[in-house]
């Protein structure tokens, strides 16, 4: 009998983009896979919830002060790009026609993104401990 090498089930996630009539504008599949897709997604996510944290520290350090500081346009600059990151990270390509479907609508894009993106970074994390265990187990039962 031939040893035989097989691919692990691709799993998806699938996003739909609906317009405010309730129509589906979009659908996007969304391959999920721990190794490369799982590692950027991870960086890419530390690296935004470290730049909102980072916002919302300037914002409570000048909440009781009349004027926003100097570097607020900065700040909503370093989150914006953050956040094309992020779906990049997640969408590759298509995320230019998800925030085009939004426009300039940049928290309106976040807060309906958002769930899902972390959905899916949930996930990539219970896939990575899965195929862990599944790797581990394979070289134990040798």
């Amino acid at each position: 009998m031939a040893y035989q090498a097989r691919r692990i089930k691709q799993h998806t996630e699938e996003f739909e983009l609906v317009n405010d009539d309730g129509s589906i504008y979009k659908k996007f599949v969304v391959p999920i896979n721990v190794e490369g897709f799982g590692r950027r997604l991870s960086q890419k996510y530390v690296s935004f919830q470290r730049i909102v944290q980072e916002g919302m520290a300037i914002k409570r350090s000048t909440e009781n002060s009349e004027s926003l500081p100097e570097n607020t346009d900065q700040i909503y600059q370093l989150v914006g790009e953050a956040t094309v990151d992020l779906l990049y990270a997640v969408f590759g390509n298509d995320a230019k026609e998800i925030i085009d479907f939004y426009g300039e609508n940049y928290i309106e894009m976040l807060q309906q993104i958002m769930p899902f993106v972390e959905h899916v970074l949930q996930q990539v994390r219970s896939l990575g401990k899965i195929e862990r265990k599944n790797a581990i187990k394979s070289y134990t039962n040798r």
